[in-house]
């Protein structure tokens, strides 16, 4: 491992995190899985932005993370909304539990665990 790799990761981290120090503190719960649900997340944000982001020669990371909170109603919020009750163990009414039903892979929830190649990566940073 680099002497430095920590430090490269920690400004990596810095600047995913539009600048701002990266806190410290308990687990969050996962509701979203970026590689899961690129499918979701890409439509959500280019009717943000009004155009696409996929086909954009280039979309600076804080500009596609600005249109990712501005992100509305629409499949992808409605999914992380039924994923955010059924790991509260909130109650669903009748057409959340209908979509759920049609729809397991999408609302179930996004596994915790690192993959190997992530894993592997994080290693090599020291990390």
């Amino acid at each position: 491992a680099l002497p430095d790799a920590a430090a490269a990761f920690g400004a990596a981290m810095v600047f995913v995190n539009l600048g701002r120090p990266v806190e410290e503190g308990p687990p969050r719960r996962v509701l979203v899985d970026w590689g899961r649900d690129a499918p979701l997340i890409a439509p959500a944000i280019d009717k943000v932005l009004g155009y696409s982001c996929r086909q954009a020669p280039y979309l600076h990371w804080w500009e596609f993370i600005g249109a990712y909170f501005c992100i509305g109603r629409g499949l992808f919020s409605e999914v992380v909304a039924l994923r955010d009750k059924r790991a509260r163990g909130a109650r669903l009414d009748a057409a959340e539990r209908a979509f759920c039903a049609e729809h397991p892979d999408w609302v179930a929830p996004p596994g915790a665990a690192p993959s190997a190649e992530e894993e592997a990566f994080f290693a090599q940073l020291g990390v």
